[in-house]
């Protein structure tokens, strides 16, 4: 096994994260033709603690549903992020890509989303690519962040520290429904949407958005603005 050159960056180590080790298993499978070493990680006992273990040269592959809390204390969405702002390429895992309502809100530090299915050498290598040009600041036209106004249609779920909404995005679709999760360690955001719901106000705000991204499973929407 040798170190590969992605960009400007070298990738030595894979690891992959998922609470099955036989997926585990088939992720390391699926990537044997990146020539690259994998590892497999039996356990996260933190976000914390994984991050303090990888180096610059360490890559991920991370399940999106870790449904075992003895695996892992939070799914891999939040993880991929976490990873995404330490400036370590990773790639996360769907087996539902077209349904990522709970993954919007992170979406902006999440570049890549594949279906299992759709995990080989030639995707990964990919994506690490569009990671690490991202931490150098070198976005794509569909992932380019653009200021623009949300009006809030309906609350879809709710639940105690969480609601997830509908909206819509004139500036990208002015027809389509988009849902999305805020919650309560998103700030006054949180309050505002429930207190207009409540009043049956009609609630807008402005916030970041991919505005050129052609698919809602790729758009993203971060940086609530209620000034």
């Amino acid at each position: 096994m040798h170190a590969i050159k992605i960009h400007n960056r070298e990738i030595s180590r894979i690891l992959l994260l998922d609470d099955d080790p036989n997926i585990r298993g088939l992720y390391e499978y699926s990537l044997e033709d990146m020539n690259v070493a994998t590892e497999e990680v039996e356990v996260v006992s933190s976000v914390k603690a994984l991050l303090s273990q990888i180096n610059s040269a360490d890559g991920f592959v991370c399940d999106l549903n870790l449904n075992s809390r003895k695996y892992s204390p939070v799914n891999g969405d939040v993880i991929v992020s976490a990873l995404y702002e330490q400036k370590s390429p990773a790639v996360l895992c769907s087996r539902d890509v077209d349904n990522v309502s709970s993954v919007r809100r992170l979406r902006h530090s999440i570049p890549c989303v594949l279906e299992a299915r759709d995990l080989n050498a030639d995707n990964v290598r990919t994506a690490f690519e569009i990671c690490i040009k991202e931490f150098a600041g070198e976005y794509s036209v569909f992932r380019k962040p653009w200021p623009t106004l949300v009006r809030f249609e309906n609350i879809v779920l709710q639940t105690n520290d969480a609601v997830r909404v509908a909206v819509v995005i004139p500036g990208w679709d002015s027809q389509r429904l988009v849902e999305v999760d805020i919650t309560k360690t998103d700030g006054e955001i949180y309050k505002n949407v429930l207190q207009a719901f409540k009043s049956g106000e009609v609630f807008r705000c402005r916030a970041i958005v991919n505005l050129e991204v052609e698919t809602s499973r790729d758009l993203y929407i971060k940086d609530w603005n209620l000034g």
